[in-house]
C-alpha cells in the first residue's frame, strides 16, 4: 500500500512540474528560473488583450526591481543585430518612454552595449512618491528570433549597482543564444 502511495504521489508530482515547465515557455523560451543572480518571481501576460505587447517576466534580486520583456508589437520580421533600424527604433522609443514615466527626476546616462547583442542605456531616477531615491536604471533591447527582448532594472543606487545590473543582462545571452 506504501509503495502504491509513494507512487501515485511521485506521478502528480512529475505531472506539477512537467506543468510548471510547460506554463513558463513563452514564445519558444523557456523560462529561467534563475539567471544572473536573480529568481523568477512571475509573468504578466499583456499578449492576451493586447496582442503584440507580449509578456513582461519578473525577477528577484536584493535591491532591484528587474522586469524582461518579450514582445513583437505585431511585427512580422524584427531584423537582428544592433544595427537593425527596427530596432534602434524601438530602443529610442524606449528611452522616451523612460522621461514619460512620471518620475520626478531622470538624469541620462551612457548608452552602450551589452555582449555584442544589447543596445543598453543607463539612467538615474529620483522619484519619492515612489520609494525611489537615486536609483541607478538601465534599459536593454535585443532582437531574438522575431521578438524583442527588453530589460528594464531599478536598483538601489551602490557602488556597483550598474555593474550587477549589466551582468544579469549578460548572462541573458547563454538563455537567449545558447
Amino acid at each position: 500500500m506504501q509503495r502504491v502511495v509513494l507512487s501515485v504521489l511521485g506521478v502528480i508530482a512529475l505531472i506539477a512540474v512537467s506543468q510548471a515547465s510547460e506554463g513558463r515557455v513563452l514564445f519558444g523560451l523557456t523560462v529561467p528560473e534563475t539567471v544572473g543572480g536573480a529568481t523568477y518571481a512571475g509573468v504578466q501576460d499583456y499578449e492576451v488583450k493586447s496582442p503584440g505587447l507580449g509578456y513582461g517576466l519578473f525577477y528577484k534580486k536584493p535591491g532591484a526591481k528587474v522586469t524582461v520583456y518579450l514582445y513583437d508589437l505585431g511585427l512580422t520580421s524584427i531584423p537582428p543585430g544592433l544595427k537593425s533600424k527596427t530596432l534602434r527604433e524601438n530602443f529610442e522609443q524606449a528611452r522616451q518612454d523612460i522621461y514619460n514615466a512620471g518620475y520626478d527626476k531622470v538624469e541620462a546616462g551612457r548608452e552602450f552595449t551589452v555582449a555584442g547583442k544589447f543596445l543598453c542605456a543607463s539612467y538615474k531616477i529620483t522619484a519619492p512618491s515612489r520609494q525611489f531615491f537615486g536609483a541607478d536604471s538601465l534599459l536593454c533591447l535585443a532582437s531574438w528570433k522575431n521578438k524583442f527582448v527588453k530589460f528594464r532594472i531599478s536598483a538601489d543606487h551602490t557602488a556597483t549597482s550598474r555593474a550587477e545590473s549589466e551582468q544579469f543582462v549578460a548572462a541573458w545571452t547563454k538563455v537567449l543564444w545558447p
